[in-house]
């Protein structure tokens, strides 16, 4: 070192440890540092909170019941009483839904198997899986904040996700697209994030290898959960394959290590995936069967493709669709991220490129890679932006918003003595806090007040007249019409009449399909679907004495009442 180079310089360079020694005493927000027991006391205090908002009044908000939601539970019903589901297919891999056109995958109808099994049938506890998945979510999000972020950073991405809206929603339905895939992609990324930890950390490929299998196992599931994971799943572990071999072979030239880690990794990948693979190899036709109808087609070439994927990205992260939208249904939501999130969001997806890139920070790389990788199902099919297809990337925008609010409030002290900074940064994280909270509130409370808002598309009043059939003793009478408009009229009514898995198994039942390839039927069981007219004009040409039941509402009350037996029927 030049007698002419600054007094700072020369100390760094005489004593380097000592620079590293002060690095790591930095507090920025894309460092991990000790956290103190407040810190810890108040991410308690959120969980709590959080799975309060998750679990209360479950079966009332939203209201009772999305047909996807309902199909899940009943199948998941009829997998606790029968084995099989509603359509008698015995321990399905891929389950019919609504008709021939709407085979997906089954893991919510297993889990729903689980709860029914030992609560019984009812919406709540149908939707338990979704709550519990809620606020696993949550607390994946603060394991994956703290190993990227400082304390007040992570403190800031857990109460983010906490009172995000389309979280708190997603979380309280019963529907595998919209709480599962959040909660599998929030866990893949911990988990890469742990993996890639102990390649550098540990003397021994063991622990690695551990983390590789556990990575691989639940990517592999995951594939199970929703069909948009089938393509978001294998990306991500093509991200995990690269991210080693830049790590370990790249940077560190451990090929051996490498190898041994890429090989347990597609293994275990290969066996938590199985179920699909099977699927996709022998019955190809119901593997493909919602894809073929929603995505664009792959001759559309290079030119067309790059374009659009250009043009979709920039519509889902659209501010207006993100932040300043609610109120209006769109995919099972009435509301996305929080408005104390803009416009800090895109401060921190971009600040995590620029220092994953500047620093070399793999771990960091992973946020923006699964965030895109995340909104690939959504740019890929028609109908979007569609947060339900992307429903993973709402557990992955409150760390990134986290990153930006921490990076900005750095920024702003740097014009602070020391002391000031310190003091800055607690009371920047206090008012931030109370400003997520407070909106949260705010939020929650405008959603409780606005009665159209508790169950949009959720056909409720089917919900009422399959309720009021179970009250009605329809055993006593041979027909029963139903003249209620909704789309599966059928499901609902047997689902809320009473109707036991094994007799809708063996319903004679005819019907028709819709597009998409939906089946609606217009006689199920004893149960006709037509208006009051056809209802007495089947009466006055029937050749029996029966009695028979009629079941109207207007939208706002259910009528029952008999069709007696008519002279006209008796000659």
């Amino acid at each position: 070192m030049p007698e002419s180079a600054p007094p700072l310089f020369r100390k760094i360079n005489q004593c380097p440890k000592k620079r590293v020694c002060a690095l790591e005493k930095v507090e920025s927000p894309v460092s991990s540092a000790p956290a103190s027991r407040a810190h810890f006391i108040a991410v308690c205090v959120i969980l709590v909170v959080a799975g309060f908002v998750r679990y209360a009044a479950l079966d009332q908000y939203p209201l009772p019941i999305h047909q996807d939601e309902l199909s899940d539970i009943y199948d998941g019903y009829s997998l606790a009483t029968t084995g099989a589901d509603r359509w008698g297919e015995p321990w399905p891999i891929l389950f019919r839904g609504m008709g021939p056109g709407d085979y997906h995958p089954g893991l919510y109808a297993y889990c729903a198997a689980v709860s029914i099994k030992l609560f019984g049938f009812s919406v709540w506890a149908g939707r338990l899986p979704a709550a519990i998945a809620g606020i696993l979510t949550v607390l994946l999000v603060y394991l994956v904040a703290r190993r990227l972020l400082s304390p007040p950073a992570s403190l800031i991405a857990v109460l983010l996700v906490a009172f995000s809206p389309i979280q708190i929603l997603y979380s309280r339905q019963a529907h595998t697209g919209v709480c599962m895939m959040p909660l599998a992609v929030i866990l893949i990324l911990y988990l890469m994030i742990r993996l890639l930890e102990s390649l550098r950390s540990a003397m021994t490929t063991r622990p690695a290898l551990v983390w590789a299998v556990a990575c691989g196992i639940t990517v592999g599931l995951s594939t199970n959960a929703y069909a948009a994971m089938r393509l978001v799943a294998p990306l991500l572990a093509i991200t995990i394959v690269v991210a080693v071999f830049t790590s370990e072979g790249l940077l560190k030239n451990q090929w051996k290590k490498v190898a041994a880690i890429v090989c347990i990794f597609t293994i275990a990948t290969t066996v938590g995936s199985w179920p699909q693979l099977y699927a996709a190899m022998n019955q190809p036709e119901h593997f493909f069967a919602r894809s073929s109808t929603t995505a664009y087609s792959l001759s559309n070439g290079f030119a067309w493709w790059a374009k659009t994927l250009a043009r979709h990205l920039m519509r889902e992260l659209d501010p207006k669709y993100l932040f300043l939208s609610f109120g209006e249904y769109r995919a099972l939501s009435i509301a996305r991220l929080s408005i104390a999130e803009l416009p800090f969001l895109y401060v921190g997806l971009f600040t995590s490129i620029v220092l994953a890139v500047c620093k070399r920070n793999i771990k960091l790389a992973l946020l923006p890679v699964t965030v895109v990788i995340c909104l690939l199902p959504s740019m890929v099919t028609r109908g979007g932006p569609n947060p339900m297809r992307s429903s993973g990337v709402w557990a992955l925008y409150p760390i990134a918003s986290a990153i930006g609010i921490g990076i900005t409030a750095q920024l702003a002290a740097t014009i602070l003595t020391p002391l000031g900074r310190s003091l800055c940064r607690q009371i920047a994280t206090v008012c931030c806090c109370a400003a997520i909270a407070g909106i949260g509130i705010f939020n929650t409370h405008r959603y409780l007040a606005n009665k159209p808002l508790h169950g949009p598309a959720s056909q409720h009043q089917l919900v009422v007249v399959g309720q009021s059939l179970a009250r009605a003793d329809i055993d006593e009478y041979p027909r029963v019409y139903v003249d209620v408009k909704g789309m599966f009229g059928y499901l609902y009514v047997a689902a809320f009449s009473g109707m036991p898995p094994a007799r809708f198994q063996s319903a004679a039942r005819t019907g028709h399909l819709r597009g998409l390839g939906w089946e609606e039927f217009d006689t199920f069981g004893r149960f006709h679907f037509a208006s009051t007219n056809q209802a007495i004009a089947d009466r006055r040409n029937a050749k029996t004495n029966e009695n028979w039941l009629i079941v109207t509402s207007d939208g706002s009350n259910v009528q029952t009442r008999e069709l007696p037996p008519l002279q006209v029927a008796q000659n």
